[in-house]
């Protein structure tokens, strides 16, 4: 009869070999515990950027096309 060990030799396992996680468990790549390049700060005003553009773009497009989108629910309104 064999006895196979609790835990394997490598400490991470089947599952995280597959994930890709077996080999960085032991040491961060910050002594945060994150990327240097990856801060709150930054992704929060990428974020921002991002949001930006999409709310200049869409209001561009709304009034490029004020006719179709803005008429309709006023004449709609003014009726009810």
């Amino acid at each position: 009869m064999t006895v196979l060990p609790s835990s394997p030799p490598n400490g991470g396992g089947d599952e995280a070999r597959l994930r890709g996680t077996a080999s960085r468990a032991e040491e961060p790549l910050h002594p945060e515990g994150r990327e240097p390049s990856q801060s709150h700060a930054s992704m929060r005003n990428l974020n921002l950027v991002a949001l930006g553009t999409l709310v200049r773009r869409e209001v561009m497009r709304i009034l490029r096309i004020w006719g179709q989108t803005l008429v309709p629910p006023a004449i709609t309104m003014t009726l009810y």
